[in-house]
């Protein structure tokens, strides 16, 4: 799993949130967080076309995968912070609306002090 975001984003983001009100949303599914074990698969690079295999019997690529999923999701969450843009952290199997609802009312208390 290559880094998700491009060069610059960082810097994009942060000039963007001087001139804008910016939620970052990221939407996660659970059956994506985990890498299934259906035995070597092919898969295809979208950016070089590149094929490669993948033993997902492998507990070794299963654990790698995981690592890079929480990596990612850590990695945007300490962007977000160290350039205090709120987020909600939606997930497939939940309503979002609560989520929503804790956002809100977050920066309604903030915006009080």
């Amino acid at each position: 799993i290559s880094d998700f975001m491009d060069e610059g984003f960082e810097r994009e983001l942060r000039t963007s949130s001087r001139h804008h009100d910016i939620i970052c949303c990221p939407i996660s599914d659970p059956a994506e967080s985990t890498l299934p074990n259906v035995g070597t698969v092919e898969l295809e690079d979208p950016e070089t076309g590149n094929l490669y295999w993948l033993d997902t019997a492998s507990a070794v690529a299963r654990k790698t995968y995981e690592q890079a999923i929480s990596s990612q999701k850590s990695s945007l969450r300490n962007i977000l912070n160290r350039n205090a843009i709120d987020s909600i952290d939606l997930n497939t199997e939940h309503p979002f609306v609560d989520e929503v609802r804790r956002l809100f009312k977050t920066r309604q208390m903030r915006s009080r002090k």
